[in-house]
């Protein structure tokens, strides 16, 4: 299996599990702690993949389902129920 193959697969997975409780509090926190754990790294080696590690964790905590992005799509799709969507003359 090539490896474009492989983390298509892996995504899908990843899209259609169910989220874990609190799992929204957790990927962020462990993304700040990696950041703070940076500031104490000696050597530069550690401080840039601690910081590259904190700072994929933060994006990846905006960007998924029940991040940042996923509250503001819910909240977007929330705002346009069935009878706001007739009264501002939106299709669907």
């Amino acid at each position: 299996m090539a490896i474009a193959q492989k983390t298509e697969t892996m995504k899908q997975w990843n899209r259609n599990r169910p989220g874990l409780p609190g799992e929204h509090w957790l990927v962020p926190g462990a993304g700040l702690l990696a950041l703070r754990w940076a500031l104490g790294q000696p050597s530069d080696a550690g401080r840039l993949m601690a910081t590259a590690t904190g700072t994929a964790l933060m994006a990846c905590t905006a960007s998924r389902r029940d991040g940042l992005a996923g509250a503001l799509d819910r909240l977007r799709t929330s705002a346009l129920e069935p009878e706001a969507r007739n009264r501002s003359g939106l299709r669907g």
